[in-house]
This record gives structure tokens, C-alpha cells and sequence, in this order.
């Protein structure tokens, strides 16, 4: 799967587990996963109202043959402090239920090894750096 090709699945419908009640949203609805996020639609043509999640924090589980559970970590870092978002997915059948998953985990590694190899770089460079540095004296 190239991570600069989107992939698009149709879901029969979606739950927002943080609106009180819970809101479901009717489909078919559009899912699209592109590299590193997953964004799902609100509205059946696929217009500006969506949730997206960012694959590398976001776990996927499944609760049936054709529901799952979609979660994202919240931070508490010093300047936001965001909290967990879920959503429940109801997919059409069993099989577009195991392709959406089958795509989840093959998108979230990609996305581990992007970030492995972004991170790579930046460490060999910075020794290189070091070692150009150190040749100097």
C-alpha cells in the first residue's frame, strides 16, 4: 500500500462516544486513511464535517463481525491538555470489516516506519555533524 495513495472504505455508520447523549451518524460514510491520519466522515458526501485521528496514537478494536471500537490517546502536555476521542464503526458486512482493519495495521506501519526513518536521519546526520565538528581541531 503506497502512503501517498489515499485509501477510502464506505462504513454503514458512526457513533461519537464524547457527544452526551452519544450521536450516530448514518452512512454510507466515508473513511479515508492518509498518511499519518484517519479521517472519518460525517456526512455521506463526504463534505467538511469530519473526525480525524492520528494513526500512530490510534488503536482499533473489534467488538463484532461488523462493529469496532476506534480510539485515540489524549495529551497532557504543558501548553493543551486534550482528552481521548472514540468513535464505534458499524461496517456492511464481515469482509469490510476485516479489509478496514487489514488496512488499519498495514497504514500504521507505514506510518511507524516513516517515523523510524525520519528519526534515523536525523540522528545520522546530527553525527555527522559531530564528527565533521570534531575533525575541525
Amino acid at each position: 500500500m503506497d502512503s501517498n495513495n489515499n485509501h477510502t472504505f464506505t462504513l454503514a455508520s458512526i457513533s461519537l462516544l464524547e457527544s452526551n447523549p452519544v450521536k450516530t451518524v448514518t452512512g454510507p460514510l466515508p473513511a479515508v486513511f492518509r498518511s499519518p491520519e484517519l479521517q472519518f466522515f460525517l456526512e455521506p458526501d463526504g463534505g467538511q464535517h469530519s473526525i480525524i485521528f492520528d494513526i500512530r496514537i490510534t488503536q482499533l478494536y473489534r467488538l463484532s463481525e461488523v462493529q469496532s471500537l476506534c480510539v485515540s490517546e489524549g495529551s497532557e502536555s504543558t501548553k493543551e491538555k486534550t482528552y481521548s476521542k472514540g468513535i464505534t464503526i458499524q461496517f456492511k458486512d464481515e469482509e469490510e470489516s476485516s479489509s478496514f482493519h487489514g488496512a488499519f495495521e498495514q497504514w500504521k506501519k507505514e506510518v511507524v516506519i516513516q517515523v523510524a526513518f525520519f528519526q534515523l536521519g536525523f540522528i545520522t546526520e546530527r553525527l555527522l555533524a559531530e564528527r565533521s565538528n570534531e575533525h575541525k581541531y
